[in-house]
């Protein structure tokens, strides 16, 4: 698959344009969200099932978002089953299942790895003098914040296009993950660019009782499916002024 690269402005631009899909029927997006956000606080109450459970369906939820986003760049209305389109169809359910798994497991892999960081740590502070304890856990904490920073990033990297492509393009799970760390590696400075304004705007976001964050999602989901069509060819520039209010959506398999 074809990968494009993009100038910084060009990223940049991909904000507004998942501004302008939100403002197109804001209240579903901030429904989606809502509803996203319930079923992850609900299931967390279930010990450890529950846990496991939305990591494996949360791709699919955000796929249903790309496809929305997707229905109204296209000119069509939004439903909110379409929040579910992911789940819904056989031949992109197991996919993206497929896809959450992955997710899962690296992020139990991070897991391990922090806990063997700061099990090590841990075993130096009780073999040390206790005057060498608050270095090493002031250490520990900044070994542990880079670990953080740097496998989320690659995470992100590698999980952003692959659920669009899994659901828009029909690519195995897999390949999708691939193909989606190549499409962010490729495209690197614009891509760090871009995430430090959601950062900005995350903590914006969290300050008035974490209420901008139903807006902030569907933009970034917006602007995600934008780059999605600049960064492998397809997809419609929803900035310009076009006469496909008629064409038919993503197409998935009936």
């Amino acid at each position: 698959m074809n990968i494009n690269q993009v100038s910084v402005e060009t990223a940049v631009g991909w904000l507004g344009r998942g501004w302008a899909l939100f403002l197109r029927q804001p209240g579903i997006w901030i429904l989606f969200t809502i509803v996203a956000f319930g079923l992850g606080i609900g299931l967390q109450l279930l010990p450890i099932i529950g846990s496991l459970a939305y990591a494996l369906i949360a791709p699919a939820l955000y796929g249903g978002m790309i496809y929305s986003a997707a229905q109204l760049d296209n000119g069509h209305s939004v439903e909110f089953e379409d929040l579910f389109v992911g789940l819904a169809r056989a031949e992109h359910r197991t996919p993206l299942l497929i896809l959450g798994a992955l997710s899962l497991a690296a992020n139990l892999l991070l897991l391990v790895v922090i806990f063997a960081v700061a099990g090590g740590s841990a075993l130096m502070v009780a073999g040390g003098g206790g005057d060498a304890a608050p270095a090493a856990m002031l250490g520990t904490m900044l070994t542990v914040a880079v670990i953080v920073a740097v496998f989320g990033a690659l995470l992100a990297m590698a999980f952003v296009y692959a659920c669009p492509l899994i659901l828009l393009a029909g690519v195995a799970p897999i390949e999708a993950v691939i193909t989606s760390f190549r499409a962010s590696l490729s495209n690197l400075v614009p891509m760090i660019v871009v995430g430090v304004i959601l950062v900005v705007a995350a903590f914006f976001a969290s300050i008035p009782f974490m209420l901008g964050w139903l807006v902030l999602i569907p933009v970034t989901v917006g602007a995600v499916y934008a780059s999605y069509g600049d960064l492998f060819g397809s997809g419609v520039d929803s900035s310009a002024d076009s006469d496909n209010a008629d064409a038919a959506p993503p197409q998935l398999e009936p």
